[in-house]
């Protein structure tokens, strides 16, 4: 990754900045209200550049150069308007530091979870670093076609053989990489993971922030805490996929909207609101359906609240004028998308086939259950926690409008699938998991605001003693995130088999040529090898190390098989489809690596009878270093 792509990440960021500090209410200080504007900002910031970003690929050969004048003129008239909006001294806002024990505690347990979390991002990167299937077959494909085809890139994406790739999405997540590419210039995969992630990172703190702003710091742990602590979550940060960045502009539109109802007199949060609701549709074709729900839910809301009319009309100004790109790229570039295909007549009379409707519900709580990957599902602790809490009960209605959309887009995602004219066990398989985790943040602020609300902030305490009591939270914090980290450290990364510690150095075996992908079930995790096959010990260590290397062997049919160190026998032996296993005890490593060789006196068989089977011959399983 070059300073190139960290700085086309800055420049968004500090531009999205300046536009929410330039739409900040007058009643509000936004230096003050830091944790609120830097998320805020970052998702302004992606999505306005991608914007003209975008434009300049129409414009130019060379986008970032035009792209990059736009936003530095940008961001000089911005600054300007910023520096002149009067210096009101506002209240702080947002997620304020823990001071009591209670409090310093969760923060030590959420800091402990970023670290862990940053560790599983970086290793599912390493994993995939293409991404998933969206994020290589979709989002990174429309980017490098942004970067590459120059102003030509529409009539490309509308070729007919590229139907597959999606081609009428909309254009954030892929116009925001191919921006970071353009001013890097290189097609990094850790540069588009650095999006992605970058992203997950600013959804989390948005929730915190917002949290801590309507409820306080307790419901801002909790609900940061849950997020994170969603399996599903972590490992989507890196995946690529445009499904964390929708579920952010969702949340900071709702976000909008809350902060409105909570200080109405302040006027531009929701035309902060409409904007993210804008970029929600820029984001994915949900957005549009977004678009609807958003606006039908704060209408309806706002109808009966002080707030009333003529505070919405503000929400939907200026979504609209966010909607103009995205209605422009739909009528212009983008070419039909798959679900507008087949005959509309017969897809309504699908609405009436209860196969479908039972299909589809059961989908949907097969995968509310199974949803996020838990070990132990959270689900009753989450229902209980609000009843059994003592103290102060939460705010009526705190939770605005949410709920409404909260049930809006699932009707709508329901609607969806009743008229897909795709196969709809197959459709809901691929996609319907990833559009409950759009809606999951959205779901954690609802829960997180009915909690019992705590005391706003304790009692003055002398400084003396909040520095003491801060200095051993963080030296806590610094040890446990070693051990952390040692922990992590002594399991296998990607591509490992097997690794055990000598001192500080780390000796690891991983797969060297001959072998199919390894394959995991529960605890047993072994590879299929094509024939003869090698593994690598590697030796961190600056010196020669003494190890044990212990593994099974099974085979496709009968065979004599031998494990050799250059032209050194180690073992040799007969190894059938029972399980043999094999001790390579006092191996002598020197530093870097050291390749073993499998042989078999027999040549590999067909593991089915079907059509493109794998040809097998043996199989390594669970591999151990002592």
């Amino acid at each position: 990754m070059s300073v190139g792509a960290i700085g086309a990440l800055g420049v968004a960021w500090f531009l999205g900045v300046l536009i929410v500090a330039a739409g900040w209410p007058r009643r509000r200080c936004w230096r003050a209200d830091w944790p609120l504007v830097l998320p805020f900002g970052f998702f302004a910031g992606m999505g306005v550049t991608s914007f003209i970003h975008l434009g300049a690929t129409l414009l130019a050969a060379r986008p970032a150069f035009l792209g990059g004048t736009v936003e530095i003129v940008a961001i000089a008239s911005l600054a300007w308007v910023v520096l002149r909006k009067p210096a009101d001294a506002g209240s702080a806002g947002g997620l304020r530091l823990p001071r009591t024990w209670p409090e310093l505690v969760l923060a030590s347990v959420l800091v402990q979870g970023l670290v862990a979390a940053a560790v599983i991002g970086w290793r599912t990167f390493r994993a995939e670093p293409f991404g998933g299937w969206d994020g290589w077959a979709i989002w990174n494909l429309h980017a490098r076609f942004l970067v590459r085809a120059g102003p030509a890139w529409p009539a490309l994406l509308a070729e007919p053989q590229l139907s597959w790739t999606h081609p009428d999405y909309p254009r954030l997540l892929a116009a925001g990489v191919a921006r970071v590419w353009s001013w890097a210039g290189a097609e990094s995969p850790a540069a588009s993971a650095l999006v992605s992630g970058a992203f997950a990172l600013a959804l989390l703190g948005l929730l915190a922030a917002l949290l801590g702003r309507l409820h306080g710091f307790l419901a801002a742990s909790a609900g940061a805490l849950l997020l994170l602590g969603t399996p599903f979550f972590v490992t989507f940060a890196a995946n690529q996929h445009a499904d964390l960045p929708f579920a952010g502009y969702l949340l900071a539109a709702l976000g909008g909207v809350l902060l409105h109802e909570k200080e109405p007199a302040a006027r531009g949060w929701l035309a902060l609101a409409g904007l993210f609701a804008g970029l929600a549709a820029w984001t994915k074709n949900e957005g549009l359906l977004f678009a609807v729900v958003g606006t039908a839910a704060v209408a309806g809301h706002g109808w009966h609240r002080a707030w009333g009319r003529r505070a919405a009309v503000e929400f939907v100004v200026s979504l609209g004028l966010a909607l103009l790109p995205v209605v422009g790229f739909k009528l212009a570039l983008a070419p039909p998308g798959d679900l507008g295909a087949g005959s509309w007549g017969t897809r309504l009379l699908q609405m009436g086939e209860w196969a479908r409707h039972w299909t589809i519900l059961a989908s949907l709580g097969r995968d509310l259950w199974q949803f996020g990957d838990w070990f132990v599902h959270p689900l009753f602790a989450m229902a209980l926690l609000p009843v059994v809490w003592r103290g102060r009960p939460a705010t009526p209605g705190a939770a605005g409008p949410v709920p409404l959309v909260l049930g809006g887009m699932l009707a709508g995602y329901y609607l969806v699938y009743l008229t897909s004219p795709h196969d709809l066990a197959w459709h809901l398989d691929s996609s319907l998991v990833r559009l409950l985790l759009q809606l999951w943040p959205l779901a954690i602020l609802w829960w997180s605001l009915a909690l019992p609300r705590g005391a706003d902030s304790p009692g003055a305490e002398p400084a003396g003693k909040l520095l003491r009591r801060g200095t051993c939270v963080a030296a806590g914090n610094v040890l446990v995130s070693a051990a952390l980290l040692y922990a992590f450290a002594g399991q296998p990364a990607v591509g490992e088999l097997a690794n055990r510690r000598a001192g500080l150095a780390v000796i690891s075996l991983s797969l060297g040529d001959g072998w199919f992908a390894p394959e995991r079930y529960g605890n047993q995790r072994w590879a299929w090898s094509r024939g003869d096959a090698t593994v690598r010990l590697h030796s961190g260590s600056g010196r020669r190390t003494t190890s044990t290397l212990r593994f099974s062997l099974r085979a496709i049919g009968p065979r004599r098989m031998s494990v050799r160190l250059a032209d050194h026998l180690l073992w040799e032996g007969a190894v059938a489809e029972g399980f043999v296993v094999v001790t390579l005890p006092d191996l002598e490593l020197p530093p870097g690596t050291t390749e073993l060789r499998l042989s078999s006196d027999t040549p590999g068989r067909p593991e089915s009878a079907a059509a493109g089977a794998r040809v097998l011959s043996f199989a390594l399983y669970d591999p151990e270093l002592r």
